[in-house]
C-alpha cells in the first residue's frame, strides 16, 4: 500500500516535534538541576551539577537529531522534485 503525501508529511512533522520536545524538556530539567546545585549543600551540589550537565548533553543530542531529520527530509523532497 502507498501512503498518502499528507501522511508522510505528518510523520516528518511528528518526528521533528518529538525531537524539539525532548530538547526543550532536557533544557528545562537541566536548568532546574543547575539552579538546585546553586542552593544545595556541597556534596549534593556536585551531583546536581553533573546531572545538569548530562541533561544539557542530551538536549544537544536531540537538537542534532532534529537537524539531521530535517536535513534528510529536505534532501528527499529535493530528490523527488528533480
Amino acid at each position: 500500500m502507498r501512503e498518502h503525501a499528507s501522511t508522510r508529511s505528518e510523520k516528518k512533522k511528528t518526528s521533528e516535534r518529538l525531537m524539539k520536545f525532548g530538547r526543550d524538556f532536557n533544557l528545562v530539567v537541566g536548568g532546574v538541576a543547575l539552579l538546585g546545585s546553586a542552593i544545595a549543600p556541597p556534596v549534593a551540589s556536585l551531583a546536581l551539577g553533573g546531572y545538569a550537565g548530562f541533561q544539557f548533553v542530551q538536549a544537544v543530542g536531540f537538537e542534532a537529531g532534529r537537524r539531521h531529520v530535517k536535513k534528510r527530509n529536505n534532501k528527499k523532497q529535493d530528490h523527488k522534485r528533480g
